[in-house]
């Protein structure tokens, strides 16, 4: 199939997904490369190309041959995905109708509560013309409460079209959620996880798993303001928040920011005898407004 991307660009790669080897949109996933013959997976993108793990040590693996394919579970981490903004724009001579150049703009703040390695993104397209396609990218490393921002510009050969786009995010090769996920299958894909993490534990008490930490409120930006918001969490036994109330806070953009935050959380639930069971929680939240950044 033809590039769709111009000769000569290495930020971002195109994949050509077999009709046989293709998944569904929203399912988890590895993202895999044919190389000397044989598949593996893409554990890191490095200056547009995609590395894999050959004899203990990380290679390039240059390939259009590359497939996503089904996995059993997601990493249990999550990436809250901020200011996403992925616009198509495409020039045409008026006077043939003849299109010159199609563009795609991505845009994105990246963030997460753990430290994450070798981060990656892919966007997978199911276009008109071209069928399933994978456009993907480097993000890095994430670093706990540390915004990483990716913006580029893709110069295409022809129109992605109006189809659906899932975007699938990457850690170590590992694919992570994200909050651009639906609640309705990151709550079946935690349940999950949560499932394989208790097993075999007799007695414990909800513990935090993974989640986004609360942002900080725009409202209080100008003015600066340090505060706090104390939350009571009713947590199912499968572990995902079912109610959140703020016991108390010292001003109520706090709390809003606290209970957006927590519903996207996911817990160990309360171990009984061997079974997981429905409980509250009560969490602190302690708010600074985000540091300036560094003059240059």
């Amino acid at each position: 199939m033809t590039p769709l991307f111009s000769p000569g660009l290495r930020m971002l790669s195109l994949l050509t997904v077999a009709a046989s080897l293709s998944v569904p949109l929203a399912a988890q996933s590895l993202l895999c490369v044919d190389y000397h013959g044989k598949g593996y997976v893409v554990r890191q993108v490095r200056g547009g190309d995609p590395y894999v793990m050959e004899n203990g040590k990380l290679v390039s693996a240059v390939s259009k041959r590359c497939v996503l394919t089904p996995a059993k579970s997601f990493l249990p981490a999550f990436i809250s995905v901020r200011n996403l903004d992925l616009v198509r724009k495409h020039r045409s001579n008026g006077d043939t109708g003849t299109d010159l150049n199609h563009e795609l703009h991505f845009q994105a703040n990246f963030e997460t509560l753990d430290t994450l390695k070798n981060v990656f993104f892919a966007l997978e397209f199911d276009t008109d013309q071209s069928g399933k396609v994978v456009l993907y990218y480097e993000i890095g490393d994430l670093e706990p409460g540390k915004s990483l921002p990716v913006e580029l510009t893709v110069k295409l050969r022809e129109d992605l079209g109006d189809g659906q786009y899932q975007l699938h995010l990457f850690a170590d090769g590992a694919e992570v959620l994200h909050s651009q996920q639906s609640p309705a299958f990151r709550e079946a894909a935690i349940a999950a996880i949560v499932a394989q993490r208790i097993s075999g534990v007799k007695d414990a008490p909800p513990k935090p798993f993974f989640g986004p930490d609360p942002e900080y409120p725009n409202a209080l930006l100008k003015a600066g303001t340090k505060g706090d918001a104390v939350m009571k969490i009713r947590i199912a036994s499968t572990g995902i928040v079912l109610e959140t109330k703020v016991e108390h806070t010292t001003d109520p953009a706090f709390g809003e920011a606290a209970i957006a935050a927590v519903h996207q959380w996911c817990f160990l639930p309360q171990m009984r005898d061997g079974h997981p069971v429905e409980s509250w929680a009560t969490m602190p939240f302690v708010f600074a407004p985000p540091a300036a950044p560094a003059k240059s």
